[in-house]
């Protein structure tokens, strides 16, 4: 149990906790618990959301009876363990977590908005940006037929990606804001012994051609997955698993994305390639090193935020490291995510301000997908980008590279807040683009200078930030 207090004394906050925020004294009973309900908005776009649980969240919690004083804001999935709550005390409140430690990364949301509603208003930087990634995209389009999508809609897997996948993923961008990053690779086959030869032939140089400068007019960006889909690692990184090969050597590496970039470089001269995505979100130190040897102008590496750490995969704290590379972390992917992947998106928009998602073009082919059909991913993927926009409505769309940029700003910036009785202030340096903040307040905001503000739920605001001092003037009583 966790609670947030000025309390010096543990004795009297245990003897206050039962007689004040329960209905009963004496040894509390323990219960386990799986899933949330989220009652209020104390996650910022998070009132009404559920889910039942599973590994995404679990916790054991005191088995107790709140007061009427306290105000309830999170249960179990069925209701009955209370979670979280608040309640007055004196001039000043308590904020309760009645559960476990929550110590993955992907629940750093429930501390950020527990201690973000301490003090009368409390205010924090956020990137405030909505990033979305193609695995595998362009890449070489398999051909003939595939019972599935022949099926369902009667067409070769080459014309399914043309006239129903890319249409329909076009489309969601612009109703639901995406910029699209898409993550090339040359082939699907699993060579990691030189040397290496273009693959794919001229269908595949086409595609990659003609989707990449679509996706480019989109407004989107083209990243680097790999010569092929074989993650760059040695023996010993889960791929034997996965039906990959480890690479013998890192000279074998650097010949394979030597070809890499012959064949991207042929279609798309001077373009600069930012960004890189490992295939199954696997990665060694000598991948790394290699990727920077033959593409020193990559700066972005983007896989995942958390998971199970026993896979081996390549999981990222949000960070710029001294040599100027960025670690932009995704965080959730599918065309038909569950409430898991809702309740993570919650919790990193509400620690850091980000939705980062992905998805990949023959995703229908997955085993995990057999069960679905083309239509029924469709609509999957709507209702989760409708939930996504109508809870985040705040986010910029943005590449991954543009991304680094505000993360930047998000590093870089010094601020100081200075509180007055009528107003709060914000005094910044060290940004080149309006920087954004999350506020918390139960007061009205009269009118800003230098600021913008925009409402994200009924005591949060969006601030951006335009100049290097800004006011938020608050409302008087009676006027």
């Amino acid at each position: 149990m966790f609670a947030l207090t000025s309390l010096d004394s543990a004795t009297r906050l245990s003897r206050f906790m039962f007689s004040e925020l329960f209905l009963k004294e004496g040894e509390a009973s323990w219960k386990d618990a799986s899933g949330i309900r989220l009652l209020t908005d104390f996650y910022i776009g998070g009132e009404g959301f559920s889910f039942p649980g599973g590994i995404a969240y679990r916790t054991t919690g005191a088995d107790v009876t709140l007061t009427d004083r306290a105000t309830l804001h999170m249960t179990s999935a069925d209701g009955d363990l209370p979670l979280l709550w608040e309640i007055p005390s004196g001039k000043g409140r308590y904020i309760v977590y009645n559960g476990s430690v929550r110590d993955d990364k992907t629940n750093l949301g429930l501390m950020a908005a527990m201690i973000s509603h301490c003090g009368e208003e409390s205010i924090y930087p956020v990137l405030g940006c909505k990033v979305f990634y193609i695995d595998d995209f362009p890449s070489p389009v398999p051909e003939g037929y595939f019972d599935k999508i022949y099926d369902e809609l009667h067409l070769s897997t080459a014309d399914f990606y043309r006239t129903v996948w890319w249409p329909f993923m076009r489309e969601c961008a612009k109703e639901y804001q995406l910029k699209y990053t898409g993550l090339i690779i040359e082939s699907y086959g699993n060579q990691v012994k030189g040397p290496f030869h273009p693959a794919g032939g001229r269908a595949a140089r086409d595609n990659l051609i003609v989707y990449g400068r679509e996706l480019l007019d989109m407004g989107g960006e083209l990243g680097i997955h790999g010569y092929n889909h074989q993650p760059l690692a040695p023996a010993g990184y889960n791929q034997e698993n996965l039906d990959y090969v480890p690479w013998a050597s890192k000279e074998d590496m650097l010949d394979a994305l030597t070809e890499l970039r012959r064949y991207i470089t042929s279609a798309y001269p001077g373009y600069q390639f930012r960004c890189y995505v490992p295939p199954s979100d696997i990665l060694s130190p000598e991948g790394k090193e290699a990727l920077l040897e033959v593409f020193p102008d990559l700066k972005v590496f983007s896989s995942l935020i958390d998971g199970p750490y026993t896979s081996r995969a390549y999981y990222q704290d949000y960070e710029r490291s001294a040599d100027g590379i960025y670690e932009l972390p995704r965080v959730t992917s599918g065309y038909a995510p569950t409430g898991n992947e809702m309740w993570a998106e919650l919790c990193v928009v509400n620690y850091i301000g980000i939705f980062s998602h992905f998805v990949h073009p023959d995703e229908i082919f997955y085993e995990e997908s057999q069960d679905k059909t083309w239509a029924m991913m469709e609509d999957g993927f709507r209702a989760f980008m409708t939930e996504v926009n109508q809870r985040f409505v705040w986010l910029r769309p943005v590449t991954d590279w543009e991304c680094a940029g505000y993360f930047d700003d998000y590093a870089d910036m010094d601020y100081r807040v200075v509180r007055g009785s009528d107003l709060l202030e914000l005094q910044c340096r060290r940004f080149k683009n309006p920087i954004r903040f999350i506020l918390r307040t139960s007061r009205e905001i009269e009118r800003t200078d230098g600021c913008t503000v925009q409402p994200v739920g009924k005591s949060a605001y969006l601030v951006e930030v335009s100049e290097t001092e800004a006011q938020i003037h608050w409302k008087k009583n009676g006027t």
